[in-house]
């Protein structure tokens, strides 16, 4: 384990930070909270923008800043072909720069290296970094010489001559970093590069934050079902064990819930290949004798099934948090039916059928019993199964049902191929440390 005082120094150069609202702007954020989060010490130099983590170091430098006046001005004198003020503000840049770099081991540049936006900034980059000994990433989201909407902007330029033709060629002494396989390949082209030279490293998005989950949530989904934790590697469509599924069934432990039959179908799930989870949310009933014998059958089925890690029952765990037994409320519930593939229902009696209308809301598929009065609540929308079925039938429908469901598939594609938690583990930490640290 790399201890916080061996693991390098970060440095973040862009126009603006947060909270000026853009793609890029975000994805900077992003990756400083990481850093800090896994005890990086990190430094964001931009021209416009304010603190937004406790522990990010902010250093101002206005004239980088791609909407700063001066930048403006500079940016159209040079086009008429005086240059007098562009080197001035690229020397003051540059002393700006040298300053705020001092204690960074790697410097990870937004665009700054690709865009024209700040073609001083750019060009006093360009003087910079090879008299600098540190390492210096440009992370390019885009490029005027790639995208169409830059056309315009490409022939009103001498494109030939400095500083725009520092656009045309990567730098020697920098790592170059793109957000997908379409810009690698574009880059590689125009720069004349191999495209193992150009990483990618895609963008993400916070799950937990973006879902609102409680920190419950998150502990539970990643350790009950690994297979669909962040930064989980994702395998081919179709194999479901290594994807896993997680079921819901949000009730509490009596036997008119019919639980033993969804155990069932779990047994026939994990026999069919797939690796699945099911979530028991409630207690046994408190109130009669019965309740707890059920219970007491439910836990003995799970033994001799050999389903230990497959079906869990809420009311056994601990909070991580508070270390008292576990309480299902309101929010954690919601919590799981968004991080849950399907709900699932087995029951033989319902009065009405409450968790129906919460998987509509959060637009999670469903598995039900054929009894009144689900149908009616349900329609047409829901799949249904017949109690007389035989669990192995309903593992066959659930599976043939996943195999095709579009928003699905996406769904843990996303949980396991684009959360910010896997993809800083999996390739911007390894890439940010020294190799004999990685």
């Amino acid at each position: 384990m790399t201890t916080k005082r061996m693991k390098p120094k970060i440095a973040f150069i862009h126009y603006s930070c947060p909270p000026v609202v853009g793609g890029v702007e975000f994805v900077l954020e992003a990756q400083a909270r990481l850093l800090i989060d896994n005890g990086y010490k990190v430094k964001v130099i931009v021209g416009k923008g304010e603190k937004f983590a406790p522990d990010v170091e902010i250093a101002l430098i206005p004239e980088i800043d791609s909407t700063h006046p001066l930048n403006r001005r500079v940016n159209e004198e040079i086009k008429q072909g005086n240059f007098k003020e562009f080197y001035r503000l690229k020397e003051k840049i540059e002393k700006s720069l040298k300053r705020e770099l001092k204690k960074s081991n790697v410097i990870i540049c937004h665009n700054v290296l690709s865009m024209p936006f700040n073609l001083a900034l750019m060009a006093a980059l360009h003087h910079l970094i090879p008299q600098l000994r540190k390492r210096f990433i440009a992370w390019v989201h885009d490029s005027p010489l790639i995208d169409p909407t830059y056309r315009d902007y490409i022939a009103s330029i001498p494109m030939e001559k400095y500083p725009w033709n520092l656009l045309a060629k990567p730098l020697k002494r920098v790592e170059y970093v793109t957000i997908s396989k379409l810009r690698q390949g574009q880059l590689a082209k125009i720069w004349g590069l191999k495209k193992k030279r150009i990483k990618v490293i895609p963008n993400g998005v916070d799950i937990a934050k973006f879902l609102n989950l409680s920190p419950q949530a998150v502990h539970l989904f990643n350790k009950l079902h690994p297979h669909l934790s962040p930064g989980a590697p994702l395998p081919l469509r179709g194999r479901m064990k290594e994807r896993g599924l997680t079921i819901l069934f949000p009730a509490r432990v009596i036997k008119r819930k019919n639980i033993d039959l969804a155990i069932k179908i779990i047994k026939s799930l994990s026999e069919k290949g797939v690796s699945p989870k099911l979530i028991i949310t409630g207690p046994p009933d408190p109130h009669i004798k019965k309740g707890k014998d059920y219970f007491t059958f439910l836990k003995n089925l799970v033994r001799k099934l050999s389903l230990k890690k497959e079906v869990i029952f809420l009311y056994d765990l601990v909070d991580p948090f508070t270390k008292k037994r576990l309480k299902v409320g309101l929010k954690l519930l919601r919590d799981l039916y968004l991080l849950s593939d399907l709900l699932l229902i087995t029951s033989y009696q319902e009065g009405f059928g409450i968790p129906i209308l919460e998987a509509g809301l959060v637009r999670k598929p469903i598995f039900t019993s054929d009894i009144a009065p689900l149908p009616e609540i349900g329609g047409k929308e829901v799949n249904y199964f017949n109690l007389s079925e035989n669990p192995e039938e309903i593992a066959r429908r659930i599976i043939k049902f996943f195999k095709s469901d579009k928003s699905s598939l996406l769904f843990r594609k996303v949980i396991t191929q684009y959360s910010w938690e896997g993809i800083f583990k999996e390739k911007i930490e390894p890439l940010v440390l020294p190799r004999t640290l990685r």
